[in-house]
């Protein structure tokens, strides 16, 4: 169904999105440390989606960060090489870590890093406003 994607300057947190029993259920997945181009487009290659959420960093005003510009760049270069019936969408993912980083706190999770959790905050951040029902499952 989705796959959601928090790409930082070293990691690259993957999680999947699908439906089960009219719920989304949304998965983190795995963590790619430094993924090159190719070696991310393997990766999600690897999945069945119709769409690709990406967490875009704006700044806490809504405005363009030099992050966000990079992330634009790479979305567009996915875009140009996933299959045609895949659509790339970009998603504020302002306090998508600190969500992330509550959620593991909240179970006594301890983890050194939380890109793949962010990435499913992401996933489920985007279809809540969509007015979908989602389930979280770490």
């Amino acid at each position: 169904m989705a796959v959601g994607l928090d790409i930082g300057q070293t990691r690259t947190g993957v999680a999947k999105a699908f439906l089960a029993e009219n719920k989304i259920i949304i998965k983190p997945l795995k963590i790619l440390k430094n993924p090159k181009s190719n070696d991310l487009l393997s990766e999600l290659r690897k999945f069945n989606f119709a769409e690709l959420v990406i967490g875009l960093p704006l700044d806490g005003y809504g405005n363009e960060t030099e992050q966000s510009v990079k992330i634009r760049n790479i979305a567009r270069r996915l875009q140009q090489r996933l299959p045609a019936n895949s659509s790339v969408i970009l998603h504020d993912e302002y306090c998508s870590s600190e969500t992330a980083r509550e959620r593991l706190d909240s179970l006594c999770m301890k983890r050194d890093y939380l890109d793949d959790v962010a990435a499913a905050v992401i996933l489920e951040d985007y279809f809540k406003l969509l007015g979908k029902k989602t389930l979280f499952v770490l």
